[in-house]
């Protein structure tokens, strides 16, 4: 292969990686925000823009959910359990265990019930010194993000939450 010819790919792949990482790039890290808004605009007539899909974590402002469980027993005072609130988590938080976002997400989709079940006899077994008698119930709470009409994400003060609280899963005593 040509030396010019390699040289232009490289660039190009350079070129490419490097609009790719400004437009997945969270917003709050970014000098100025109309950088991404820009490069996306380039890179979508050409089928290149990641669309909707984050490099680096799923959609943080969007995904503002978190999983409590109660353990309890006759003997023992209930025990609470709640997984990290990612709407209160920071950056790095967020950016280091987006894996822990994911699956708390995919507990919560009616197709893994039997995740999430198998992940309350999970927390029965390791909470405390809960028994087989103890009833564990797991529940998805969060903010769902309220789109507006006009579409798109607005600015962080003016977007508009909806809290909810869904059980998942519950665990009776065992016999």
């Amino acid at each position: 292969m040509p030396r010019g010819r390699r040289r232009l790919i490289r660039s190009f792949v350079i070129l490419l990686v490097t609009a790719w990482v400004l437009t997945t790039t969270p917003r709050t890290l970014m000098p100025f925000e109309q950088i991404p808004v820009f490069v996306t605009a380039w890179l979508r007539p050409w089928g290149l823009s990641t669309g909707p899909w984050g490099m680096f974590a799923p959609a943080p402002r969007v995904n503002n959910s978190w999983l409590t469980a109660t353990v309890e027993s006759d003997a023992l005072p209930p025990v609470q359990w709640a997984s990290t609130d990612w709407h209160d988590a920071g950056t790095a938080e967020k950016f280091y265990r987006f894996r822990h976002l994911n699956y708390d997400k995919a507990l919560t989709h009616p197709v893994n019930a039997a995740a999430a079940e198998d992940f309350a006899r999970y927390l029965r077994r390791t909470l405390s010194e809960a028994s087989p008698q103890s009833r564990v119930t797991l529940t998805a709470n969060g903010l769902r993000y309220v789109e507006p009409i006009d579409g798109g994400i607005p600015p962080r003060d003016e977007i508009t939450w909806m809290l909810y609280s869904e059980p998942l899963a519950t665990i009776e005593p065992e016999p």
